[in-house]
């Protein structure tokens, strides 16, 4: 009877490590276990400085052609483009592939205009979203974009309007912006070059 009394406690055992080792499998990504295998990428001091390089381009308001330049920040991104397994959402650093293989993010940052003789009203600042979808290699190779934005320039607060196509995993692109402020249209093309 004791010998028997063993083997069934042994039999517990080993059914309750097998139902604890099933369990942990199903709860593999909500134990944090996934995030290790695939972590989220985070700020280092090398991609803030990065950050700092804006992205060069030209301005054209009331015929008047001049210099821009543009910083962005993306707070949140959500991808549709992403393995199921894997969480879409990114927050502040962004990898290039989860970007171009389709996403939707919020997006924004100052902006330079060289339009104006004095430096304080060449500065401003846009806050809005854009989607991202592949055209070519998931959007490793070619991907295209379309935003809106709400900008505050020379005082005024106006709504905005961008197109663009991307290559290389977004590390080149070409922007064409639209602006129709109270004083007449605002274009802007801008030659981006993102690194993370």
């Amino acid at each position: 009877m004791a010998a028997y009394r063993r083997h069934v406690m042994a039999m517990d055992r080993r059914q309750s490590v097998l139902l604890v080792g099933v369990a942990s499998l199903a709860l593999w990504p909500s134990l944090g276990v996934a995030d290790e295998l695939h972590p989220v990428p985070y700020p280092t001091w090398s991609w803030a400085a990065l950050q700092l390089i804006p992205s060069p381009g030209l301005v054209v308001d009331r015929g008047q052609p001049a210099f821009c330049a543009q910083w962005s920040v993306t707070p949140v991104l959500y991808s549709f483009g992403m393995h199921r397994r894997l969480s879409p959402w990114r927050w502040g650093v962004v990898e290039p592939i989860v970007r171009h293989s389709g996403s939707a993010e919020l997006r924004g940052g100052p902006d330079y205009f060289a339009l104006t003789p004095r430096l304080g009203d060449r500065f401003g600042a846009r806050f809005g979203i854009r989607s991202t979808w592949p055209i070519l290699e998931r959007g490793e190779e070619l991907s295209w974009s379309v935003g809106t934005w709400l900008g505050w320039f020379d005082g005024k607060l106006v709504p905005g309007y961008e197109v663009g196509m991307h290559t290389l995993l977004g590390l080149f692109g070409g922007m064409m912006g639209f602006a129709p402020t109270p004083d007449g249209p605002r274009w802007s093309f801008v030659a981006e070059v993102k690194v993370l």
